[in-house]
């Protein structure tokens, strides 16, 4: 796994223009709005659904999920709709969609919900595993 970066700028622009329809602690509802917004983006590849880990503090990282840019930067509309300070964060990446019909099947599969948590269990574990090994504490 390797680590991946905020890109700021694009992050509190597409959290401006989208403000009403994000909230706070709503990463996997709110990625799934954004791609409503800009389905070209994603079908185009520009942009890919990703679900990974964030950092919190020290060396613990959360489960979360945002979207990545083809470049390898991230975009977390979500960061900004809170008070916390944003530009700081890395980010793991376990699972990008590369295609939308693979995230829709997959949020499908969980009864519409779009944590996937039974979806990533697999792919989560091994995650966790690496982190450990590397120094990180994967959660959530």
């Amino acid at each position: 796994m390797e680590q991946h970066f905020l890109n700021t700028e694009l992050s509190r622009e597409v959290y401006k223009k989208y403000r009403r329809g994000i909230k706070t602690k709503e990463c996997y509802t709110n990625v799934f709005f954004i791609l409503s917004k800009e389905f070209s983006k994603f079908q185009s590849g520009e942009w890919r659904v990703a679900y990974g880990f964030v950092s919190s503090i020290d060396h613990i990282f959360c489960r979360h999920c945002f979207i990545l840019e083809r470049d390898g930067r991230v975009i977390d509309p979500t960061m900004f709709a809170s008070d916390r300070d944003t530009t700081e964060r890395t980010y793991f990446v376990m699972k990008a969609f590369e295609k939308i019909e693979d995230y829709i099947s997959a949020i499908d599969a969980e009864n519409g919900y779009p944590s996937l948590g039974r979806h990533l269990l697999k792919t989560e574990m091994k995650a966790q595993e690496w982190g450990a090994k590397n120094g990180y504490l994967f959660i959530g």
